[in-house]
């Protein structure tokens, strides 16, 4: 057994990831999220697109393999056109990573809107590679932007200081919202994931009871989702969905 120090702590498992982080005992609420990141969305539309991105709809909801999506179309409506909303949703299962990271996907997402709003296919639908109209207009708004094999300019994060290139924005916009009453660290110290602490040769944590998942035989076939169904392929599957017009991702 590896003995607990100051330059080896304790390690603590939440959901898919370990931190050093002592769990928090405290409740949480995906509500508290939801608020927060639709006024985090508000005030960074202010501050970095000029008032200008049309109003989305924001989900939370899991996304394995992806830290969001925004909808290419206009997918949410109550009956009226002139009504309907694009959709940005938040992986839950990357939830409590690290806030500035959290918001750098918001970014990430609300330049995509932006430019849908705009007619400029920033975007392939059937690879997700992301060509140098997404890197252009990412930048601008203060993210450092990097490639990524056949998914292109897809890689970005915040800029903390003009060493990283990029007019550092973002970071500045950031510092604001984290001064607002309404952004809170412990909305986002949570996420979905198979269960904290989980040990497969007991199924149990720290006393509780877990049902363990079934064990089955080796299969080649991966579980692809969008955001209306499910299915399985033995291969990589770049496709987007005729129904909801997202794409497919590893489940």
């Amino acid at each position: 057994m590896t003995k607990t120090t100051a330059h080896n702590p304790k390690r603590y498992r939440v959901g898919r990831y370990f931190t050093t982080l002592k769990p928090l005992d405290i409740p949480f609420d995906l509500s508290d999220a939801q608020r927060a990141t639709e006024q985090a969305f508000n005030l960074l539309n202010d501050r970095l697109f000029g008032g200008k991105l049309e109003p989305v709809i924001i989900t939370l909801q899991s996304s394995r393999g992806s830290y969001g999506h925004c909808s290419v179309k206009k997918i949410w409506n109550n009956g009226s056109a002139d009504n309907s909303k694009r959709e940005i949703n938040l992986s839950v299962d990357y939830l409590s990573i690290d806030p500035m990271h959290y918001v750098g996907t918001v970014l990430h997402e609300m330049c995509h809107a932006f430019n849908l709003q705009n007619n400029v296919i920033d975007c392939n639908p059937s690879n997700q590679y992301h060509n140098k109209k997404f890197k252009t207009l990412a930048e601008a708004v203060g993210l450092v932007v990097t490639k990524e094999g056949h998914r292109g300019w897809c890689r970005t994060r915040v800029a903390m200081s003009i060493l990283d290139g990029v007019e550092p924005i973002a970071e500045q916009a950031i510092s604001e919202l984290r001064l607002q009453p309404f952004w809170q660290k412990q909305h986002f110290d949570f996420q979905r994931g198979s269960g904290i602490g989980y040990n497969p040769k007991t199924g149990t944590d720290k006393g509780i009871e877990i049902k363990p998942k079934p064990l089955g035989g080796h299969s080649k076939m991966k579980k692809w989702s969008c955001d209306c169904t499910i299915v399985r392929c033995a291969v990589e599957l770049v496709a987007d969905c005729q129904q909801c017009d997202s794409p497919f991702e590893l489940a």
